[in-house]
């Protein structure tokens, strides 16, 4: 079939790269030449070459090209060469750059564009004639064609596909109902299975965020090297273990709280030699440090060995993703909910690498500030969540605020507080700072000990330096204890590991948060 196509705007803005190269490396104008898609920009096989050549020149930071640069450039790749000779391109570069402007490769540019999109819709089987008929007087369809963006051509077919899956498909992710509709069955069913997820390491949490929910996200935030990833991992692991070890029995027993397949998404470190080991403590209950060391004994060893098979059975995907982009990330975690059957993800962590950024900024046209960044990956985790119905737990890392603020919450956050929109629970992981310190050495330890010092073998009493781990909760969008509530434990940083103690309001006044575990079976 002939191509559909604007040869003098593919000339000029052929025109447009070669007085302004640097636009080719921009990100904004991303031109498509893969040499066999009928849907590629440049239509010319002259005219993909010079292209080719002009991004190169670009990369090397060469600001002005002329047919001389071009040849010269082409010495080493005699058949490319050929390609132009055979046009005589060399003699048309400073026609091409007289013809044309930089400032005007925004017409040219969506002239192409428009012509690329239609060729590819037309041969995915389409009827573009709303657009351009090709049957049709070409000076009446090329003026018509003015009259339509490239938004409005995709949004057009996308409509299309979406008429169709609401006509045709029933498992589509937006529900559209009449508000009271099946009600009692709604009923029936909370009173048979109440909304609470997955049990996490800590029960108090757990009680304020109703477990870890299948399409909501979490969020754990905490400074460099202050347990997000200890933590998280012991989540991971206590939904989806088939056994722990149990340090009161001596040995590996079934895991109750055990959910299904997981996902563990990171973007530093060793997955085999550093991330591994990490669950293989939680699992093991042997400290972390001394697994690294190789410092175990052969009891130890066989213990450690039986942890790796618990594992492996268990279904914990590691996925090393240092490079990560919203696309990627957003890939991956469908992947695995729909190939790997993973009910459960953790993505270690939110921050803004070049690669998210450049991304958003190549589709945006222009450079994204860093909230906005954070915001999308945000929204990336939160969108899975829902779509591939999967608990998604994430984390970030602190901006400083957490040293002077007295509230610790989503104005702590790094990169964006607006990411609290995204979340379903928040908090944020922090030793006791001095106020607090003093306040549970002078109030709140002392009415703990009152209350709890002949129960359950709890005869030294609580200390001061038993708690190293307060969870400041700054979001549970269904918590009936409300925002702001804090949860003082102890976090055991070799095997994730948590012990709750008590719960206080932003007062350091004791809130009464019944401690629950779930078994979802």
């Amino acid at each position: 079939m002939e191509r559909l196509n604007d040869p003098s705007a593919s000339s000029f803005l052929i025109g447009a790269f070669l007085n302004d190269p640097q636009l080719t490396t921009s990100g904004k104008y991303p031109i498509n030449i893969s040499k066999n898609e009928n849907w590629d920009d440049f239509y010319e096989r002259w005219m993909i070459v010079l292209y080719a050549v002009i991004k190169n020149l670009a990369e090397q930071e060469v600001s002005v090209i002329d047919c001389i640069t071009v040849s010269k450039f082409l010495e080493p790749f005699p058949t490319q060469k050929a390609v132009l000779d055979d046009v005589n391109v060399f003699e048309k570069i400073d026609t091409l750059k007289e013809a044309s402007k930089a400032e005007t490769i925004n017409l040219y540019y969506n002239i192409v564009k428009k012509y690329s999109i239609l060729r590819y819709y037309r041969d995915k089987g389409y009827n573009i004639s709303k657009f351009y008929d090709e049957n049709g007087d070409e000076i009446t369809e090329r003026e018509k064609l003015t009259h339509f963006t490239i938004d409005d051509i995709v949004n057009h077919y996308e409509g299309l596909n979406i008429d169709a899956r609401k006509k045709f498909i029933s498992s589509i992710s937006e529900k559209e109902m009449w508000g009271g509709e099946g009600w009692d069955n709604v009923l029936d069913a909370l009173e048979e299975t109440p909304m609470v997820g997955a049990t996490l390491t800590s029960p108090m949490v757990n009680s304020v965020f109703r477990g870890w929910v299948k399409g909501h996200l979490i969020l754990l935030g905490s400074a460099s090297g202050k347990g997000k990833t200890t933590n998280a991992i012991a989540s991971l692991c206590n939904v989806c273990c088939t056994k722990l070890w149990n340090n009161e029995t001596g040995k590996y027993e079934v895991n109750p709280y055990r959910e299904g397949k997981g996902a563990y998404i990171h973007t530093e470190q060793d997955t085999e030699k550093e991330i591994q080991p990490r669950f293989i403590a939680t699992i093991s209950k042997i400290p972390y440090h001394k697994i690294l060391d190789g410092n175990y004994t052969k009891e130890e060893k066989a213990r450690l060995s039986d942890a790796g098979k618990i594992m492996l059975e268990s279904g914990i995907k590691l996925i090393n993703l240092p490079d990560f982009t919203i696309n990627k990330l957003d890939y991956v975690i469908k992947d695995v909910a729909t190939n790997d059957c993973v009910q459960y993800v953790v993505f270690d962590y939110l921050w803004n690498n070049f690669s998210a950024g450049a991304e958003l900024k190549a589709q945006s046209g222009t450079p994204i500030r860093e909230d906005m960044v954070m915001l999308q990956l945000a929204d990336c985790c939160k969108k899975n969540a829902e779509k591939n119905h999967v608990g998604v737990m994430t984390m970030v890392q602190l901006n400083g605020n957490e040293k002077v603020n007295e509230v610790i919450d989503e104005a702590c956050l790094y990169g964006s507080k607006q990411m609290k929109t995204k979340l379903d629970c928040g908090y944020i992981l922090l030793p006791p700072r001095k106020k607090e310190k003093n306040q549970a050495e002078e109030v709140l330890i002392p009415y703990y000990n009152s209350k709890h010092s002949q129960k359950n073998g709890f005869n030294m009493g609580l200390k001061i330096d038993d708690i190293n781990t307060i969870f400041h909760v700054f979001k549970g969008r269904y918590s009936k204890y409300g925002t702001n509530v804090k949860i003082w434990g102890c976090l055991d940083y070799a095997t994730g590991e948590f012990i709750d103690y008590f719960a206080t309001d932003l007062e350091n006044k004791f809130i009464n948060i019944e401690p629950i575990v779930s078994v979802l079976k």
